[in-house]
């Protein structure tokens, strides 16, 4: 019977033992979530950046070169050759447009401060016409102007 009390005694030693140190490391633990916590500040928190609005089908943002304009035989508007240095985004269905490509572009109104050989950044729209059609009107109309650099 004696050696079943020494038993009893050793795993009541053991269990206390063992209760012992996890209640220290969750006290520990939870001194170190509420530091933290309480270091925490809202500022702290990072804030994923806004993304910039996607662009319409068929429609590219780019910055370029204007190589010549002139008015639109049509009466309203001009029309220009705009020579793409940087491709910033393109919409679905846009056709490819790369760095020193020229677009023939209709402008509905173009800004006093555009003229020949000013760069600026533009939303460009394609416009299908079909081969059949006498339109002769530029494939490109000019959407928006983000931008001008004098």
């Amino acid at each position: 019977m004696g050696y079943q009390v020494h038993i009893g005694i050793i795993l009541l030693a053991l269990l206390m033992f063992a209760c012992g140190s996890s209640s220290k490391n969750t006290t520990h633990k939870d001194s170190t979530d509420s530091a933290r916590q309480a270091n925490m500040n809202k500022d702290t928190i990072p804030v994923p950046p806004i993304p910039a609005p996607e662009l319409a089908p068929n429609t590219i943002r780019a910055e370029g070169k204007i190589i010549s304009l002139q008015h639109s035989k049509k009466g309203n508007g001009v029309v220009l050759k705009f020579e793409v240095q940087k491709s910033l985004g393109s919409g679905s269905s846009a056709p490819a447009v790369m760095a020193n490509d020229t677009l023939d572009v209709q402008a509905a109104n173009l800004p006093d401060s555009l003229s020949e050989g000013k760069i600026f950044v533009g939303e460009f729209q394609f416009r299908q016409v079909l081969s059949s059609s006498k339109d002769t009107s530029p494939s490109w109309l000019l959407v928006k102007i983000k931008n001008d650099k004098h």
